[in-house]
């Protein structure tokens, strides 16, 4: 099914996908790397828990592949709107944020990213009446950290960068 859906993301768009998310966060280990990176993907952000926002893998940086392994990134999601709505209850984005806050504060501690993810159907008002601004009011709180908001395309870049600088230094 999956080599399907990226056939057709690349006829409809001339280009073929490079990063993936599984819907409902559905990651099977080296079955599921294996199968993503056979079509093509390069970068994965499935790690993660519908049920808990947090660190996947005790990790706030990329988890690249190891020797002999799929040849995929691993991008853990650390928080997801419908995850904190659920875990904080409808009455409580502020108790949300502050564990927001504390994530983002210790990703940022060792150098790493906290990645975030907000569907932007579910930010109607009618159905998440006070948290419909998350994503707005997330933004906020990373740049009050002085954190940045970038793809996850371009933070793989970067640490890609960084880990190759860190080995040259070390060898050289």
């Amino acid at each position: 099914f999956l080599e399907m859906q990226c056939e057709r993301f690349e006829k409809a768009l001339g280009f073929a996908p490079t990063v993936y998310r599984a819907h409902f966060l559905r990651h099977y280990g080296e079955e599921s790397e294996r199968l993503f990176a056979s079509c093509g993907l390069r970068i994965d952000s499935s790690l993660g828990t519908p049920d808990l926002h947090g660190y996947r893998r005790g990790t706030a940086h990329a988890v690249f592949p190891r020797s002999g392994g799929a040849n995929l990134i691993n991008v853990p999601m650390h928080s997801m709107d419908v995850t904190l709505r659920r875990q904080y209850g409808f009455e409580e984005m502020e108790r949300a944020l502050d564990g927001m806050a504390l994530l983002i504060d210790r990703s940022k501690s060792v150098g790493g990213c906290h990645v975030f993810l907000s569907h932007p159907h579910n930010m109607e008002p009618l159905f998440w009446k006070g948290w419909e601004d998350l994503p707005i009011r997330v933004a906020e709180l990373a740049q009050h950290r002085a954190m940045r908001f970038v793809t996850i395309g371009q933070h793989v870049e970067e640490e890609t960068e960084r880990r190759r600088l860190l080995f040259t230094n070390q060898i050289g």
